[in-house]
């Protein structure tokens, strides 16, 4: 059985930190959340990353803040 089968959420949000550039795992890691009907929100490493990272993660539809 897939662990991710059987989890279930009361108010499904996810928050992903430390996207670095496009290379980092974030599809990988959010798309079962996104399935499962989870709110998405991410952080990079700071504005000049954010403009890198940010076409990369439009696939999951996270809110991305720059920290």
């Amino acid at each position: 059985m897939d662990t991710l089968s059987v989890l279930t959420f009361a108010e499904p949000k996810v928050l992903i930190v430390g996207i670095a550039n496009e290379h980092s795992i974030i599809h990988e890691c959010a798309r079962p959340f996104r399935e499962l009907g989870a709110e998405l929100s991410a952080t990079c490493l700071n504005n000049k990353a954010k403009a890198y990272v940010e076409p990369h993660v439009r696939e999951s539809q996270p809110d991305l803040y720059a920290e």
